[in-house]
């Protein structure tokens, strides 16, 4: 597995839900994210239940078990908001929703993050920046502009609650904004 972020050991240690949560906690949630992307292309790719592995990891990544999961996915633009674990399944494999395409399914070999922004409160914490993604099959990066919501479960562990991505932003010729 391909994922270009800073490598940091697996949450060992149980945090008060309400504890801060740190940049390495951010860090080590928004890692699990990429490595849940790639680990269900390599599902598919080696004849496994993908779906499965989709249906777990996604548990494992978001919270869903405590209030609303809000996903504002990339490249969806008919149903572009998300916030039932079957409509956000469909987003990362397909199946659910009339214009998925199962955005995991590309699949993506290699993940990496860029210059981030961050904010952190009591129990939370939000990442804002870029990410880029390798398709398996071509050197070509797609960038995605993000935006990742974390709070912790009753565990202590950081999981996501808000993941809003957007392809950046690109001026057409000829039309102005306002400011």
């Amino acid at each position: 597995m391909n994922i270009a972020v800073a490598e940091f050991a697996p949450h060992t240690s149980a945090a008060h839900p309400n504890e801060p949560i740190s940049r390495a906690d951010a860090l080590r949630a928004q890692h699990g994210w990429a490595e849940m992307v790639i680990e269900i292309g390599e599902a598919l790719r080696a004849g496994a239940d993908y779906r499965a592995e989709a249906k777990a990891s996604l548990r494992r990544v978001y919270d869903f078990d405590r209030g609303p999961v809000l996903l504002k996915p990339a490249f969806a633009g008919g149903h572009p908001i998300r916030t039932e674990f079957e409509d956000i399944l469909s987003y990362y494999v397909g199946g659910g929703v009339w214009e998925d395409e199962g955005f995991a399914l590309k699949p993506w070999r290699k993940i990496r993050f860029g210059r981030q922004y961050a904010s952190f409160g009591q129990g939370s914490a939000t990442l804002m920046g870029s990410c880029f993604l390798t398709p398996a099959r071509s050197s070509i990066e797609t960038q995605l502009d993000f935006t990742m919501g974390f709070r912790r479960d009753p565990q202590g562990v950081a999981r996501m609650t808000l993941h809003h991505s957007s392809a950046p932003f690109r001026p057409i010729r000829g039309v102005k904004v306002a400011a």
